[in-house]
């Protein structure tokens, strides 16, 4: 991870650590001299609170998946649906499972196709494992964002354009795919 500190008029200290959503256990050979001073601090804030997950998955959930009848393929056209099918057919998966998400939410997850299984591993993040082990440490813990936030913006946009963002990263993917 990038880790940077900054410092007040009054030599207050700032760390600013930069770091990835994915499952891993590289967190574990993290330098000593990074623990200590995360040590030191007396509060540990990450890009959202991930202490709750609960929380935040039900209020991802309430804006990833539609309702009142809608469905990925009335919304994004049967073209686009087709070769989101073709796309994921190949992958030994079915647009089926994408068919209850929002455009927004369809586009995320096949983003997340390669990694999903590492996602789903249990493992935790770095962001969450540095919160935990802040949280049990007594020391304040939180989110620069909030998962309200964090949700809007990438749910951002009109339903036209989340169609059109989908059907140009699936036309992304393929590309890379059929590039090997």
């Amino acid at each position: 991870p990038f880790f940077w500190e900054g410092r007040g008029e009054k030599g207050e200290v700032a760390h600013l650590m930069g770091t990835m959503h994915i499952p891993s256990d590289r967190w574990k050979r993290l330098p000593s001299t990074l623990l200590a001073d995360l040590d030191q601090a007396d509060a540990i804030y990450g890009e959202l609170d991930l202490t709750d997950k609960t929380r935040m998955t039900g209020k991802l959930m309430e804006r990833a998946m539609l309702s009142n009848g809608d469905t990925l393929e009335k919304l994004i056209g049967p073209e686009v649906y087709k070769d989101l099918d073709r796309y994921l057919q190949s992958r030994g998966q079915s647009a089926l499972f994408m068919n209850g998400m929002h455009p927004k939410m369809a586009e995320m997850t096949l983003g997340l196709l390669d990694v999903m299984p590492l996602l789903m591993s249990g493992k935790p993040v770095l962001d969450d494992w540095l919160l935990q082990r802040a949280k049990a440490a007594g020391k304040e813990v939180g989110g620069v964002e909030t998962m309200e936030e964090q949700i809007a913006a990438l749910f951002s946009g009109t339903l036209e354009e989340a169609k059109i963002s989908l059907g140009f990263t699936l036309k992304l993917l393929k590309q890379k795919e059929s590039a090997g």
